[in-house]
């Protein structure tokens, strides 16, 4: 088997990370949902995708602000 297939079988297999719950019914959604799946209500703002890569260009900066000015 190759390195390709290897792979598409472990991903095919994992499982699926279902992180944040419904503040409404409970249920688990996975990352990056913007309404929950089972009741349709808007997710947390911690759920959406482009939230992580918010938090580390702000960190990024106030990094580069504190350490090189």
């Amino acid at each position: 088997m190759c390195y390709v297939e290897i792979c598409k079988n472990v991903m095919s297999k994992a499982p699926e990370m279902r992180l944040i719950k419904c503040k409404k019914c409970n249920y688990y959604n996975k990352f990056g949902r913007s309404t929950c799946s089972y009741c349709f209500a808007p997710t947390s703002l911690w759920n959406r995708i482009w939230f992580a890569p918010c938090i580390f260009v702000v960190c990024g900066i106030v990094a580069y602000v504190r350490f090189f000015t």
